[in-house]
């Protein structure tokens, strides 16, 4: 599991410094660090709520998805979270070959699985059931709540989140971090602030 270490750790690496190119972006292009740090405080409230961690696009309000798709933050939770969660086989049908995960097992470990998110827990909120509706839980899980699914199966459901694209987001960070560098670069030339 190497491969998934690495890009874990790059992709830390590169959520990290992106956060800190655009703080250094904000306060060139603002007079004073009164104004860089209020700006930058709600700023970076509205970019994590709409970051697809606390509800998915599909939840988002239209007006309001906007925030969702220029977000950075999306693209650091993208990049780094589904490799924290990912399992290799799965108790949904919608797998290539599902485990039934109905009966008393804990994890998918005995059956070949690899990955952090193998666990098997219980979806009692039922918020698989209101984001993909009863029928899609039928055809997928096969019995009413509650039912056990992976960690990976919950989080990539809830979250609309695939492993393979972890990589595509940490490229997307860096082209963020490129951006905030290049306008940071253009504003220490062009912008004079009077109070510096």
């Amino acid at each position: 599991e190497t491969d998934y270490l690495v890009q874990y750790v790059f992709s830390t690496f590169c959520f990290s410094a992106m956060f800190c190119f655009m703080g250094q972006m904000i306060s060139a292009l603002l007079p004073t660090t009164r104004t860089a740090t209020l700006l930058t405080s709600a700023l970076i409230g509205i970019l994590n709520l709409y970051s697809g961690f606390f509800m998915p696009e599909s939840a988002i309000p239209w007006p309001w998805k906007l925030f969702f798709y220029v977000s950075p933050a999306r693209f650091g939770l993208k990049a780094t979270m589904p490799n924290q969660f990912y399992c290799s086989m799965s108790c949904l049908k919608t797998d290539a070959n599902p485990i039934d995960c109905s009966g008393p097992i804990a994890d998918l470990y005995g059956f070949g699985a690899t990955g952090p998110g193998c666990s098997l827990m219980t979806d009692r909120s039922g918020a698989l059931a209101q984001k993909m509706g009863q029928e899609w839980i039928m055809q997928n899980i096969g019995r009413q709540p509650p039912y056990s699914v992976t960690v990976w199966d919950y989080f990539s459901v809830t979250t609309e989140s695939n492993a393979d694209d972890s990589w595509d987001y940490t490229f997307g960070m860096v082209g963020f971090m490129a951006a905030f560098k290049l306008i940071t670069l253009l504003a220490l030339l062009f912008l004079r602030h009077i109070d510096r």
